[in-house]
Order: structure tokens, then C-alpha cells, then sequence
């Protein structure tokens, strides 16, 4: 693998890592924060 295909490789990872941890602790937030689930969803998109 070339060296500089690594570092864009793992920059794509932590990207995708952020969102997929979001989703899984949506329902927490939403309930924290006292709204929906789509409502904490945007959290997400924003």
C-alpha cells in the first residue's frame, strides 16, 4: 500500500466512526436532551 493512501484511509475512518456512534447513542441523547429521536437526529447531520 502507498504511503500516502494510509493517511487518507484512517481520516475516513475517523469520519465514519463519528457518525456510526452517534446513531448508536441517539436514543440516550434524545432522551437527555428531552426531545425525539428525529428531532436529535439532525445532531447528526448538522
Amino acid at each position: 500500500m502507498k504511503k500516502s493512501l494510509f493517511p487518507l484511509a484512517l481520516g475516513g475512518f475517523g469520519i465514519g466512526m463519528t457518525e456510526f456512534v452517534m446513531m448508536g447513542i441517539l436514543p440516550d441523547i434524545a432522551t437527555g436532551l428531552d426531545i425525539t429521536i428525529p428531532q436529535a437526529g439532525y445532531l447528526i447531520s448538522a
